[in-house]
């Protein structure tokens, strides 16, 4: 086994119980979309849990079927962990599917308006007027009320 196969069995593993920590503790990055439709929110909430608590344990297993295929290169572990592969794929299209249609798009797009104007200049300064009088213009001085 290399490197690169545990380490990527780690990272399913570390994903699936964020996932079921999100699920139950009902915090976490999971949930945090403003841009969702108005009155849809409780809802987003209730299926986003539901993916959480089933894809969790699913992406928990498959770290620990990968790893354990990384280590003794049984042909029994590799058919499971292509199965557990393609149901955690397939819940993971399913829930950016859900995402994207629970997903206010015109409030996304105001949102992501910048707020402030862009400079003019990469070196703005505030710079005082230093220009010299003209001779030749007619000074205050030499102009008469009347």
């Amino acid at each position: 086994m290399d490197n690169f196969t545990g380490m990527f069995s780690m990272f399913e593993l570390g994903l699936g119980v964020y996932m079921l920590y999100c699920s139950i503790t009902n915090g976490g990055q999971l949930f945090k979309n403003e841009n969702i439709k108005q009155g849809m929110e409780e809802k987003y909430h209730r299926l986003v849990r539901l993916f959480g608590f089933i894809l969790g344990p699913m992406m928990v297993a498959l770290g620990v079927v990968d790893y354990l295929n990384g280590t003794r290169q049984d042909p029994a572990l590799l058919t499971v962990m292509y199965v557990l592969w393609g149901l955690t794929l397939a819940g993971i299209a399913l829930l950016f599917i859900f995402t994207f249609r629970m997903t206010d798009r015109k409030k996304a797009q105001a949102a992501s308006k910048p707020v402030h104007s862009a400079p003019r200049a990469a070196f703005e300064f505030d710079e005082e007027d230093t220009k010299k009088p003209d001779e030749n213009a007619p000074s205050e001085k030499g102009l008469k009320k009347k």
